[in-house]
């Protein structure tokens, strides 16, 4: 029925995946870094954060600043 609706669903699986500019086909190498990747994004984006705030923190700050002639 799906195949007549035009929804053939065909599996797509990932034959190998290039981590560090290493390509590799090893499935717990991949899941690994995978793995890797996803649970070290919370600091990442904190991190980022982080720095964003103290570079818009300064240029407030330093606008806030008077000069005098």
């Amino acid at each position: 029925m799906n195949k007549k609706l035009g929804k053939d669903h065909k599996n797509h699986a990932v034959q190998s995946v290039n981590i560090d500019g290493r390509c590799t086909a090893n499935h717990q190498i991949s899941t690994d870094a995978f793995n890797k990747h996803i649970t070290t994004m919370p600091d990442t984006i904190n991190k980022n954060i982080n720095a964003n705030y103290s570079v818009n923190k300064t240029s407030v700050n330093n606008q806030n600043k008077l000069s005098y002639l």
